[in-house]
């Protein structure tokens, strides 16, 4: 019986750490995740690596886990930036100020004139545009 209440534990404790290695470095698979986990367990008993999970002894590896699953993403994002071409991304918009109403005005008033959420009537008048929008 104490053969199985240690491997419980142990087991239990592992899914823990599984789940913390792989939320340290989101791009690791499971598989991944577990080989990693037996490669810092110690050699011994069941109870030996309950408790050594148990007790938070891979924390530093997790923390130098997650700096380098970062610092993968900054070298990324880095290289990403350096791209001969001068683009950083064919996907990124242009970043000048949106023209028409500031603020999204357009989402605060209903079609009757009235704002959104209140019962009171609102002056009709679209909001002064802003940005780079000519006068009407």
């Amino acid at each position: 019986r104490a053969f199985f209440h240690w491997r419980v534990r142990r087991r239990l404790a592992e899914e823990r750490v599984l789940r913390e290695i792989m939320k340290a470095d989101p791009k690791m698979q499971r598989a991944e995740a577990e080989t990693t986990l037996t490669s810092w367990m110690p050699k011994g008993s069941e109870q030996e690596g309950a408790l050594f999970l148990e007790r938070g002894a891979p924390t530093e590896k997790l923390k130098a886990l997650r700096r380098a699953y970062v610092r993968r993403q900054i070298d990324a994002l880095q290289a990403e930036l350096d791209n001969p071409d001068g683009n950083v991304s064919q996907d990124v918009e242009d970043d000048r100020p949106a023209s028409g109403p500031c603020f999204g005005a357009t989402r605060l008033f209903s079609i009757r004139g009235q704002r959104s959420g209140t019962s009171k009537p609102h002056n009709t008048q679209h909001p002064k545009p802003c940005g780079d929008t000519a006068p009407p």
